[in-house]
């Protein structure tokens, strides 16, 4: 597996490779089916949660949430559950993601994950936790997840694979007895995409890739693009929003992403120039018809690791560009 754009974002170039590389160890054969005891449903303690770790046992209602990503942030603020403490993981500053900004009254504690993404276990443990929330890629397996179990019962994911923010939501919701909400944040963020790209039926069926970029990593590499799906889009041949492995396509080979549409992270400035000043991307369909959204390291997260506020961000901010390509 890899590490997802966010964590990518927050790291330096010469940590990535190393980082990298570490992440990339084969994924079990096979991991537990998704779900929770029929009392997740109900609301009701004691419950038993499935992640891939196995069952998680919670034995009355988490009072003092600790949280460790900003996927599970931000829905943890869609459904109004407040956490005790938390970290975004991706940087010291909401600034930096506008749509978590005053979305939750919790301690913003960004000693929590460090930059590099380990654990601070100590100042975990310092807020006295009664439920850590944490995303896959940080405390999937090993020593990160026992020690933070050792803590408090923690919860990742019950996939191994980057989560949708549907599935997100619901995971979330069930495990800490608020169903009922996650099923009504699910069904109201989903009709605010419906009602941003109905005038967008002309990209029903067009293919799309989804990159980040870097000169001094090599090139690029695939991030998670299925939010470009809610725009009627369909993924282009090789694109992969699986996470599972962490590959450089140099810009050599950039005449492969010849895909409807392009959107883009470039890591910096200079990047994106060097980008822009190259005859073989400007030679892309992409770049030829005008369909390139490039994003800002806050729309790389709000769309790699997205949740129903990111969602909502990202609606404000992408729609427009496809709006002028198609009007052009």
């Amino acid at each position: 597996m890899t590490l997802p754009i966010a964590r990518i974002a927050a790291v330096s170039l010469a940590a990535l490779t190393a980082l990298s590389l570490a992440a990339c160890s084969a994924p079990a054969e096979s991991s537990p089916a998704a779900g929770n005891d029929s009392s997740a449903l109900s609301g009701e303690f004691p419950r038993t949660v499935t992640t891939i770790q196995g069952d998680v046992e919670l034995t009355e209602k988490p009072e003092r949430i600790v949280v460790l990503d900003s996927q599970s942030a931000d829905v943890a603020a869609a459904l109004g559950v407040e956490p005790v403490a938390y970290d975004i993981g991706t940087s010291d500053s909401l600034e930096t993601l506008p749509w978590l900004d005053g979305a939750l009254t919790g301690s913003f504690e960004p000693g929590l994950i460090g930059a590099d993404g380990s654990l601070d276990f100590e100042a975990i443990l310092a807020t006295d936790p009664d439920l850590i929330v944490v995303d896959y890629w940080t405390a999937a397996e090993g020593e990160a997840y026992d020690r933070l179990s050792a803590i408090a019962p923690t919860l990742t994911s019950d996939v191994e694979a980057a989560q949708s923010w549907q599935e997100r939501t619901t995971f979330l919701a069930d495990a800490l007895g608020v169903a009922d909400q996650g099923e009504r944040v699910i069904s109201e963020t989903e009709a605010s995409i419906t009602t941003a790209t109905e005038g967008l039926s002309a990209l029903d069926g067009e293919s799309y890739s989804y990159l980040g970029y870097s000169v001094e990593q090599g090139g690029f590499w695939y991030g998670n693009g299925t939010w470009l799906e809610d725009f009627g889009l369909a993924p282009a041949d090789g694109q992969d929003n699986s996470h599972e492995e962490f590959t450089v396509i140099s810009l050599e080979n950039v005449s492969d992403f010849d895909s409807d549409v392009l959107s883009i992270w470039a890591m910096t400035d200079a990047d994106k120039a060097a980008l822009e000043a190259d005859a073989r991307f400007q030679a892309l369909p992409a770049v030829q018809s005008g369909k390139v959204v490039w994003l800002d390291y806050a729309l790389a997260v709000a769309t790699n690791v997205p949740g129903p506020l990111s969602i909502t961000y990202m609606l404000d901010e992408v729609t427009p560009t496809f709006e002028a390509a198609l009007a052009s």
